[in-house]
């Protein structure tokens, strides 16, 4: 999907978006050292990456059901 649909090469895709749109979330592992876990992004059509959530779990932990928001 990176190659296919123009993603930075900056982790693994999560998901894609059903919009057709070919936006996507990403683990964004470009600050990541030994230690540290990836960050959570979302890239939209104009493929910049923009965080929202510092972990996976922290992104696990915003998820809500749906009709609950």
């Amino acid at each position: 999907m990176i190659a296919e649909w123009g993603y930075p090469d900056i982790g693994i895709v999560l998901f894609d978006m059903p919009s057709g749109g070919h936006g996507a979330g990403m683990l964004d592992y470009r600050e990541c050292d030994s230690d540290a876990e990836p960050s959570v992004v979302y890239l939209d059509e104009d493929r910049v990456p923009r965080r929202c959530a510092r972990d996976f779990a922290e992104f696990l932990g915003l998820l809500v059901e749906p009709g609950d928001s």
